[in-house]
């Protein structure tokens, strides 16, 4: 079961404890058996507005491909804000103007999904929009406050 992935569940990264294992059926002219188990997995299920932290694996001028787990992704170019720029005079990379900030083979990137599709082949398949690379202190601070309020209700008290 691990390592295989279907609609219900998501991706099933591990199993935990098995809970039960019924009587095997025998499959004939094959020799194998059958068996129903029942049990505890760890799984990985992206869901819509999620956030998640992907590692680029590839970039081109169409987009970049990056993995986050078991899970690939595409990021069109057209998802990536306008002030990322395509450049190929080094490696090819996505730049911002003022050259602070890249988007480079094995560096990490924050991304928002904005919906997911299954394919007959019960591999998910997910579309991701970006979320952006700020590295501005003040934005930083009020997305985590954001965060928190989401999180813990916006009564909670934030520990600096």
């Amino acid at each position: 079961m691990e390592g295989t992935c279907n609609g219900t569940n998501g991706f099933i990264l591990a199993v935990t404890r098995v809970l039960k294992t019924e009587r095997g059926i025998i499959r004939e002219g094959v020799g194998s058996a059958v068996f129903t188990v029942k049990y505890q997995c760890i799984t990985f299920m992206p869901n819509k507005d999620e956030v998640m932290d992907v590692v680029v694996k590839s970039v081109n001028k169409m987009g970049f491909f990056a993995e986050a787990g078991p899970l690939q992704v595409f990021v069109s170019n057209h998802l990536i804000p306008e002030d990322f720029e395509f450049d190929t005079s080094h490696d090819p990379a996505y730049v911002t103007g003022d050259g602070e900030q890249k988007i480079v083979p094995n560096c990490e990137v924050r991304l928002r999904i904005v919906g997911t599709r299954v394919d007959n082949a019960e591999i998910v398949s997910f579309l991701i929009v970006w979320e952006g690379m700020e590295k501005r202190r003040e934005g930083m601070e009020k997305r985590m406050e954001r965060e928190r309020n989401f999180l813990f209700g916006s009564s909670a008290p934030i520990n600096n």
